[in-house]
């Protein structure tokens, strides 16, 4: 092991987590999966990825930590999906950048960019500008860190916060919830459309504050009709025609009944906008 809460971007969607092991033990491509053991033959993680100039070895091996394994598939065993916890913040790594903003010399810990008026967060009186040094009472110095503390959590648990703000030190408890900005606990609303030939799943609450919007629908694994249209995987149609919708059944319908002109306004993995018209069918 040579470090631990390591982000290289390898995950992209709206709320990645990315808090690997990074280790020099030989991983080759086809060993995502395998266990990597400490010296004492104790499992520390699950071997994800590599990075090398050649496709092999000689490079840098990242791995899920173990601890990360086990609540995500205690979460499947018992409730058949992954139960993640939120803040309703966006928290953001300290750059050279930001910390030459920051007054004072103690810039350790993540930057909270923005709250959402009247989420959890700001109910619990965390405030843009804090800096987020601990997480229960473990130190977090990367937006990595940070994710994994809240990984381990599901909705209605609560965190406390030892949070920097401006020259004072303070303690704030924060209730976590799920997407949807409630406390229990979440289902898997993504649906299958046969005649589109793709997922469909609902933006969240948190998703749709974020973007401002009032609706929209996020298209995955693209195999069919929908496919021809080469939208982004992932992408999320937040209008069809004019029209904004949260059911991904009635965003079907609309589709099915669309016609040969369909205009479609949504946003990119990378939250960009981008706009659409197709004459013809699809």
């Amino acid at each position: 092991m040579s470090a631990k809460g390591r982000n290289i971007n390898l995950v992209h969607n709206q709320f990645p987590i990315e808090s690997f092991i990074q280790t020099d033990a030989a991983i080759n491509p086809g060993n995502s999966g395998g266990a990597l053991v400490n010296l004492d033959g104790n499992l520390v993680g699950i071997n994800t990825a590599i990075m090398s100039e050649t496709g092999s070895y000689a490079g840098y091996g990242f791995a899920i930590p173990s601890n990360i394994v086990k609540k995500i598939a205690g979460d499947l065993k018992e409730f058949g999906y992954v139960q993640r916890a939120f803040m309703e913040a966006d928290v953001v790594d300290i750059d050279e950048n930001l910390a030459g903003t920051l007054n004072g010399d103690n810039v350790n810990g993540v930057y909270v960019k923005s709250v959402i008026e009247d989420g959890n967060a700001d109910k619990a009186g965390l405030k843009a500008g804090d800096i987020i040094m601990k997480v229960n009472d473990r130190i977090v110095e990367t937006l990595g860190q940070f994710q994994e503390q809240l990984a381990y959590d599901r909705p209605g648990d609560k965190v406390t916060l030892v949070v920097k703000r401006g020259s004072k030190i303070e303690q704030i408890s924060v209730l976590l919830t799920n997407l949807n900005g409630t406390t229990g606990l979440a289902k898997n609303t993504v649906y299958h459309s046969e005649y589109l030939g793709a997922d469909l799943s609902p933006l969240s609450k948190i998703e749709m504050q974020k973007y401002n919007v009032s609706g929209g629908i996020r298209i995955s694994n693209q195999s069919g009709r929908i496919a021809r249209l080469n939208l982004q995987d992932g992408f999320v149609i937040t209008t069809l025609n004019g029209v904004s919708y949260t059911d991904p059944k009635l965003f079907e319908s609309a589709m099915q009944a669309a016609g040969g002109n369909i205009q479609i306004q949504g946003i990119n993995s990378d939250g960009s906008r981008a706009s659409y018209f197709f004459s013809g069918g699809y």
